[in-house]
C-alpha cells in the first residue's frame, strides 16, 4: 500500500486521511489548505455519519472549525490520522507548502498532538472503538491565498462507508462587515443554501462529493 509520500503525489488528498497502523510507512490553480477527515480507500466500517463545518472569515486570514461524527460498525480499529499542510499540485507556484498559523486536534474532547511525517502531512495515532462514534475535531487558521481566498476540500470525506450522512458548511463573515463582503461556491446538488446579513449556510444529507470537490470563498476586496 501506498506511504504517505505516495498519496501526496496520487490523489487530491487535501484532507484528514487515515491509514492502517499496521502500514509501513481545484488560470493558475488555487490554494486550498485543509480539508475532509478521508480514507486512502473506500472504507468497509467507518462512515462520516456528520460533518459540520465552520469558516470564520477575518481581515488577514480565516480560521475554520471542522468537527466530524465517525462511525464504526465493526471492529476497533487503530490508525494513522493524517492532516496535509497544503496542495501538491500548486506547490511549484507558491515554491512551498502553506503553514498554517494555527493547528490544533481532539478526539472525544482529548487534545491529539500533530507531528511532521514528511514534507506534504501531519500525522498522529487514533483509535476508532467498535460499534461506535468518534468524533474528530480540527481548529486551524490559515492566511488567504493572494489575500482574497479561503478553500477547503470538502471531496475527501467521500471515502468513507457509503455518503455522508448530514453535512453542514458555514461561512461567517461577520469580521469583514457580512455576508455581502463574500461570494462561496460549492458542488453540492440538492442542498439547502440559507444566506443571513452576517453568514452563509450550506446543507446536504445523503452527500456524495467527488473526491475533488472544493469549497470556496472569495473576499470582495476593492
Amino acid at each position: 500500500m501506498a506511504s504517505f509520500s505516495k498519496i501526496c503525489f496520487s490523489w487530491l488528498f487535501i484532507g484528514v486521511f487515515f491509514i492502517p497502523y499496521m502500514l509501513k510507512a481545484d488560470i493558475a490553480p488555487l490554494q486550498a489548505t485543509g480539508g475532509a477527515v478521508a480514507a486512502k480507500s473506500k472504507h468497509e466500517t467507518i462512515r462520516m455519519a456528520a460533518e459540520e463545518v465552520t469558516i470564520r472569515l477575518e481581515k488577514d486570514s480565516y480560521a475554520v472549525e471542522a468537527v466530524f461524527h465517525m462511525h464504526n460498525s465493526g471492529e476497533t480499529t487503530t490508525m494513522r490520522v493524517g492532516f496535509p499542510k497544503g496542495d501538491e499540485r500548486i506547490r511549484p507556484e507558491l515554491g512551498g507548502f502553506p503553514e498554517f498559523t494555527q493547528f490544533h486536534a481532539w478526539v472525544d474532547g482529548k487534545k491529539v498532538g500533530f507531528s511532521n511525517e514528511n514534507d506534504c502531512w501531519l500525522a498522529a495515532q487514533v483509535t476508532f472503538p467498535g460499534n461506535a462514534t468518534t468524533t474528530v475535531r480540527i481548529l486551524y487558521e490559515a492566511n488567504y491565498y493572494r489575500g482574497l481566498l479561503a478553500s477547503y476540500i470538502v471531496g475527501t470525506g467521500s471515502l468513507w462507508k457509503d455518503s455522508i450522512g448530514k453535512a453542514a458548511f458555514i461561512v461567517d463573515g461577520t469580521a469583514i462587515g457580512g455576508s455581502k463582503e463574500f461570494s462561496a461556491s460549492l458542488d453540492a446538488p440538492n442542498s439547502r443554501r440559507l444566506l443571513t446579513e452576517h453568514a452563509l449556510r450550506i446543507e446536504a444529507n445523503n452527500y456524495a462529493p467527488d473526491p475533488k470537490t472544493v469549497m470556496r470563498v472569495e473576499i470582495r476586496r476593492p
